[in-house]
């Protein structure tokens, strides 16, 4: 398989992303010297785990469908010496839409072709020179989608609803880590003078003796714009199309480390085992308990929301991002695609769909 490690990456180091004002997880923040800089990372700090107690799971060596190869026409002229330069030329110009280096993690993520689907989808790989590289569960990885809107419903297969059941939610606030009924009680002493603070969207009772929070979303969706809609959408054709924004704006093809997370598929989902580039196409799933034994081995990713206190004693989203959803290894050195958790109610209701 060829690895194409020459093409050029936008170089983005892991704190400088999360410095910028608009995109800011200072709970991901790590100094230069904070990995040692050698052929195999072991793990990161222990300050990006939720819980310095949190016991010790087992880690999962990551494997995922290879990016698919250029198709090289037959009736084209290529001797043995120049099949490389042919297809990193091919794969850089077609089957790479973008490529992001991300240095604190040792990892590449690239933008491509999906093994999966006919649109695009999310990859990646061991940085240059990295044999391995071992990270905790809610490893920041990539914004889903810096730009969007909030709508009163789900329109697309981008959608990301913003719904919050019980008070151990991941989510950051403040610029960290935590559980939401953590987030929930710090806004309250540091803005609110210790009186209740509430959640967007959802109904919340705080237990004053037992110190639990009980969340809940509201029932009725006609008086909150809880689904978040990116900007940037899969085309019908597999390219990135720009898309009208609520206030009649366009927004660019802006491909970067805070929009990436959106083009992560679902491998749950009629894909076969993956980890090699010939992958058998399996039927989808027949029931909720097989598909969330299938996420759970082929999937690597998740959504928590970034929530920010709105002044009225309320907290709300502003926008989804992409973190690990387990202890993971990366050990590959060509291209893996990842996967991300859709839900066995969102696949059910396209099969409902197309038999209509």
């Amino acid at each position: 398989m060829f690895c194409g490690k020459h093409i050029f990456f936008l170089l983005i180091t892991y704190s400088a992303f999360h410095n910028e004002d608009h995109g800011n997880c200072s709970a991901f923040q790590t100094k230069p010297n904070a990995l040692k800089r050698k052929r195999r990372y072991t793990t990161l700090p222990s300050s990006l785990l939720l819980s310095s107690s949190q016991q010790q799971k087992q880690t999962r060596v990551y494997t995922g469908p290879f990016l698919p190869p250029p198709i090289i026409s037959s009736s084209e002229e290529v001797g043995d010496d120049r099949i490389e330069e042919k297809l990193s030329s091919s794969l850089s110009s077609s089957i790479i839409t973008a490529g992001i280096q991300l240095v604190e993690l040792g990892l590449d993520l690239c933008i491509g072709q999906s093994s999966v689907s006919s649109g695009l989808g999310l990859f990646v790989r061991c940085s240059d020179g990295i044999d391995s590289t071992t990270l905790p569960e809610c490893t920041l990885l990539c914004g889903y989608a810096r730009s969007g809107t909030f709508q009163m419903k789900d329109v697309g297969d981008k959608t990301v609803g913003f719904t919050i059941q019980g008070d151990e939610v991941a989510v950051f606030y403040d610029r960290k880590l935590m559980m939401i009924g953590d987030a929930l009680k710090k806004a309250s002493v540091e803005h609110y003078d210790g009186n209740d603070v509430s959640l967007a969207g959802h109904n919340v009772v705080w237990d004053e003796e037992g110190g639990k929070i009980q969340i809940h979303p509201t029932m009725d969706d006609n008086k909150f714009a809880r689904y978040f809609v990116p900007d940037l959408a899969n085309s019908d054709d597999g390219g990135v199309s720009a898309v009208t924004t609520m206030e009649g704006g366009r927004e660019g093809d802006n491909l970067d480390i805070q929009n990436s997370g959106q083009f992560c598929n679902d491998l749950a989902w009629g894909v076969g085992g993956g980890g090699d580039s010939t992958s058998v196409m399996q039927s989808p799933p027949e029931n909720i308990d097989e598909y969330e034994t299938r996420s759970v081995l082929r999937n690597a990713v998740q959504l928590i929301w970034r929530l920010a206190y709105d002044d009225n004693g309320c907290l709300t989203p502003s926008w989804p991002v992409s973190v690990l959803s387990s202890d993971m290894t990366f050990e590959n050195q060509d291209f893996m695609e990842l996967g991300t958790r859709y839900g066995f109610g969102y696949w059910q209701a396209t099969v409902d769909l197309d038999n209509l």
